[in-house]
């Protein structure tokens, strides 16, 4: 499943995937080669992977969007790569909870999102989220994975939750705030329907339970 195979959910996956390669941009600086004999530091090394990363991203976007087998194929190899490489990083940090490790968590479950691999990318951006609880970005991706899920009501909490948070932040580009504000209008009937149809089977069940030994009741029921 390829950046351009969601009909739904593309435009916050491919945002949410540049946003994560922004914060590694911003936040590294290009690694030198290790001379021989001197030891790569723990940043040179996630460095250096994150790198590989931004350049299997770039491949993705290079594959057109009418995928034959053989391009989603050579994507699909491309995205386990990814994965590869941020588990690497992840499992490989002396500090696995760590603030720095949020994006990786991101990133990673952006990408296991893209491999249709769902329950994946929910545990990747629950964890980031368990780290940095108002992070807007986790709490984007989380929304797209319960809707996915088919849990669109968890998935408004979070959008809504996104909005209340990003609405604040000065950074917050305009359009994912008008995306996500837009997904979240597109929900709430939604989910108001589902509310109200839990609501029904509720007092039906509160009937048969509260009238059952009425007599003309178990004659109907017959």
């Amino acid at each position: 499943m390829g950046f351009r195979s969601k009909i739904i959910c593309a435009g916050f996956i491919i945002l949410s995937s540049i946003f994560a390669i922004g914060c590694f941009g911003a936040n590294a600086v290009q690694a030198q080669e290790a001379e021989p004999g001197h030891p790569v530091s723990e940043f040179e090394r996630v460095d250096r992977l994150e790198t590989q990363i931004a350049a299997l991203y770039a491949q993705t976007r290079e594959i057109d969007a009418d995928l034959s087998e053989q391009d989603a194929d050579k994507e699909n190899r491309i995205l386990r790569a990814m994965v590869a490489l941020y588990t690497e990083i992840i499992d490989q940090s002396p500090q696995k909870a760590s603030a720095q490790m949020v994006d990786n968590y991101i990133g990673r479950g952006a990408v296991y999102f893209d491999l249709g691999e769902y329950e994946q990318a929910l545990n990747d951006d629950n964890t980031a989220l368990n780290i940095s609880p108002d992070y807007v970005l986790a709490m984007n991706n989380r929304a797209i994975d319960y809707e996915a899920l088919g849990f669109p009501d968890k998935a408004l909490s979070d959008f809504e939750q996104f909005l209340k948070i990003g609405n604040d932040d000065p950074h917050m580009p305009p359009i994912l705030r008008e995306m996500v504000q837009n997904k979240a209008n597109e929900l709430r009937p939604k989910v108001a329907m589902i509310h109200l149809v839990q609501a029904s089977i509720t007092q039906i069940e509160f009937f048969f339970r509260r009238f059952s030994g009425w007599p003309w009741l178990k004659l109907e029921m017959k």
